[in-house]
């Protein structure tokens, strides 16, 4: 997704490094996402012994929104 990136952080007095950050829209958009798959899985009887497809298609966006920040 666009609205992640790498920044660079400063380490104050050691060195620094690069850590992956996202705009306050992708960031709500993937919370939504991971929110409902959660959410999702609480009152689901099939998840409960497992996964169901729901589930499975829940994940999948989430993932592919940018959870958990990957790109």
């Amino acid at each position: 997704m666009s609205g992640i990136r790498w920044r660079r952080q400063d380490g104050g007095s050691v060195s620094g490094h690069m850590q992956l950050v996202a705009d306050s829209g992708t960031f709500s958009a993937v919370q939504q996402a991971y929110v409902a798959l959660l959410e999702h899985g609480t009152i689901c009887e099939v998840c409960r012994k497992g996964a169901c497809d729901e589930a499975d298609s829940l994940y999948r966006a989430w993932r592919d929104m940018g959870g958990p920040w990957t790109t």
